[in-house]
């Protein structure tokens, strides 16, 4: 039946014909009472609508999945449904109907996120369901017209959910909730409730876990003005970065340099201890920082250098370690730096055998930057010919080829040969043809010999079909 059919039957029954109907259909589908349930909401107890949307939601998730597995086909529709319920929820709540709109997400965000479990969400869709539900119970919470009645509800609520570990080993989603909790929690002044849910999650969390909820406690005693359990708890835990960089922060704005610094040294230390490199490099960041306030710049060159390669070249410190010296004393620093790294590769490398034979150190790696900085393009063009695969040569070949073409080409040549010699399937050949073709775009003086190339390979392998396709196109 068609749309317009539809509505014309319908306009044509009477109340009592319609209520004849919704009875007969309502006794034999749970789906259709759920759905007029919540259609009907205002004329329903709460406890009425918060069942009429789970019988909903498990109608759709079992119907959305095979053996309890819903795969990711079927995760994109599954999500949708779960959307429209969610949709309703926040049409209440802009409605003003707070108790309605907290009983939608109640009813949702536990069966969705123990079905996540069993749910292929490769694309993310129902991640993004979750987030909504989420986002739900927080708008609710901080609802200015939302009774506090209400709020208290969604906060015992919240400290339940926050007990499963699943919210916390499935995406984000528990750190989102807590945010939620400890600003209600704040507004509530609900103190207690609130260190005794963090005691329980802080008793059983890992490492990243603790230091999310340690940040987030401090956070607590700062914005409720408890000074002295905020001071306590930083005081306690010094070992968080996240925890020290908050007392760094703090002696840096009262410009006690001395004290920031101390701050950091010991921060390094722990870091170096524990391995992680990633925050040492952070803590000296901040260390250079200061340092630039203070206008040491004995300090500042001598950390700037270290940061310059401290993973991979750095151009920005290196400007900064350049800044620090005066113009005459600029070039012989340069050059003293640049000596200094290729002596320290020679020694790293010292002896290493690699597919090619004995590894070059990798001085065209390190030392590009400072080169093209300095327009020291002959350099680069030295290390160049020492390269050994078409694709390492490629990585300069916009920068040089203006300045050096003929010399670009004759490294080109035999390493367009070599590639001919290695390359296996079509895409490869395809890669090799393609090139030729930009190279000869580039150099058209090379054409020629470039072509050569590629002929000199069409006849060394006569028996590759796909490379002769390939190849031709370049002739």
């Amino acid at each position: 039946m068609k749309k317009a059919e539809f509505k014309a039957l319908v306009l044509k029954l009477n109340e009592e014909e319609i209520r004849r109907f919704v009875l007969h259909y309502g006794n034999s589908d749970n789906n259709f009472r759920a759905g007029l349930g919540i259609f009907f909401s205002d004329k329903q107890s709460d406890a009425t609508i918060e069942q009429s949307f789970q019988s909903l939601l498990a109608s759709i998730i079992k119907n959305s999945s095979s053996r309890g597995y819903i795969d990711y086909k079927s995760v994109s529709n599954f999500a949708s449904k779960i959307d429209e319920l969610v949709h309703r929820g926040e049409s209440y709540a802009a409605e003003g109907k707070f108790v309605t709109s907290f009983l939608v997400a109640k009813a949702l965000l536990e069966p969705v996120m123990t079905a996540a479990k069993n749910i292929d969400d490769s694309s993310g869709y129902v991640g993004d369901t979750i987030d909504s539900i989420i986002h739900l119970l927080g708008t609710i919470s901080s609802a200015k017209d939302a009774p506090t009645d209400l709020k208290e509800t969604i906060l015992d609520f919240l400290a339940v959910q926050l007990q499963s570990e699943v919210y916390f080993e499935y995406g984000g989603f528990g750190k989102d909730m807590f945010v939620i909790y400890q600003s209600n929690a704040a507004l509530l002044g609900k103190v207690e409730p609130y260190e005794q849910l963090i005691s329980k999650l802080l008793s059983r969390a890992g490492r990243y876990k603790k230091e999310f909820l340690i940040l987030k406690q401090i956070d607590f005693y700062k914005a409720i003005g408890e000074a002295s359990k905020e001071a306590e708890l930083i005081s306690a835990n010094m070992e968080i970065k996240e925890v020290r960089k908050l007392e760094v922060n703090k002696a840096i704005s009262q410009e006690n340099y001395s004290k920031a610094k101390s701050l950091i040294d010991v921060g390094i230390k722990i870091a170096k201890q524990n391995n992680h490199l990633g925050t040492v490099t952070e803590w000296k960041k901040n260390r250079l920082l200061i340092l630039e306030l203070e206008g040491d710049v004995p300090e500042v060159r001598a950390l700037t250098k270290t940061l310059i390669f401290d993973s991979g070249f750095s151009l920005d410190y290196y400007r900064r370690w350049k800044a620090t010296f005066p113009i005459g004393e600029l070039d012989s620093a340069i050059e003293s730096f640049i000596n200094e790294r290729i002596q320290f590769l020679e020694k790293k490398y010292q002896n290493q055998m690699g597919y090619y034979g004995k590894i070059h150190p990798p001085i065209l790696d390190n030392l590009a930057g400072i080169y093209f900085e300095e327009k020291y393009f002959d350099r680069v063009l030295e290390l160049v010919r020492m390269e050994k695969t078409l694709d390492s040569v490629l990585r300069f070949h916009r920068k040089l080829v203006p300045l050096f073409p003929d010399e670009l080409l004759q490294i080109y040549l035999p390493l367009l040969e070599r590639e001919g010699d290695i390359a296996s399937d079509r895409r490869m050949y395809e890669g090799l043809a393609g090139n030729m073709k930009n190279l000869i775009n580039d150099m058209p003086k090379g054409k020629n010999q470039i072509q050569n190339i590629a002929e000199k390979l069409m006849i060394k392998y006569p028996r590759k079909p796909a490379m002769l396709e390939e190849l031709k196109k370049v002739m």
